[in-house]
């Protein structure tokens, strides 16, 4: 069960609460009532929760925004769909969420539908297609799908295809980047408008200027090449893959 509370309702409490353990504070330190440790003790949880819990930087760490946090949500910042600022209380515990936990290794619970998925990749990958574009083109609707495992897998790929640093890393303004050729605009231009499919349905510009560079058949094989790598996002991301990365400890 969750409860709903307007947000300035909510830190309107936690105001009048700190305001209390703070007077409290102050009445043992002047007058030595002998509770200063449970009063101080108070006053550090207050000041620590009421940073941590309330500050914009927490708001934006919610289940909603597809963003994990290390340790337990008591208090979790969403905005709504109607637009309006509310704070949501969850049952003690419900939300306890760490960092990239897997839920569920879909190569062991159901290896068909990995297979199948692979099926799919596996045609892509004998295409005619060049073996960098396809690397960029895993890379870029990866970006787009924000799934770090991808991206962590297809960087490692393309690099040991002789792919240079600077063209993955202006991939995601490919528009702007002076680096990338006729062709492989059109391919991106393509691939991104597939991914984005709800964002004009693939508009006539984009099919054009792929046909200018591409055959039917490498079209074709493109959007195979789209329709593989997006689900291969979808997978990792709704399952929580963790990337392969070389180092794990978080920076400071």
């Amino acid at each position: 069960m969750e409860l709903e509370l307007p947000g300035s309702f909510a830190e309107g409490l936690a105001d009048r609460f700190g305001r209390i353990v703070l007077e409290i504070l102050f009445r043992c330190v002047c007058f030595d009532s002998g509770l200063p440790l449970l009063a101080g003790a108070g006053g550090i949880v207050w000041l620590v929760g009421h940073a941590f819990l309330f500050s914009e930087r927490r708001r934006e760490i919610t289940p909603e925004t597809g963003r994990s946090c290390l340790g337990i949500q008591f208090f979790t910042f969403r905005r709504p769909r109607d637009g309006h600022e509310a704070v949501r209380l969850p049952a003690f515990l419900q939300h306890c969420e760490f960092l990239m936990q897997q839920r569920i290794d879909v190569t062991k619970v159901n290896p068909a539908a990995y297979q199948a998925a692979a099926a799919l990749q596996s045609y892509v990958d004998k295409s005619a297609l060049d073996a960098k574009l396809r690397e960029l083109i895993k890379i870029r609707v990866s970006q787009i799908n924000g799934c770090a495992f991808c991206i962590a897998m297809h960087t490692r790929d393309a690099r040991k295809l002789g792919e240079t640093e600077e063209r993955m890393h202006l991939l995601d303004a490919w528009r702007e980047a002076p680096v990338y050729s006729a062709r492989e605009r059109a391919a991106l231009g393509w691939i991104e408008a597939i991914t984005l499919v709800t964002q004009g349905h693939v508009p006539d510009e984009a099919f054009e200027a792929v046909r200018k560079q591409f055959s039917d058949q490498e079209i074709v094989d493109l959007t195979a090449a789209a329709v593989a790598i997006n689900s291969w996002n979808r997978i990792a991301i709704a399952f929580r893959v963790p990337p392969q990365v070389a180092s794990k400890k978080a920076a400071a």
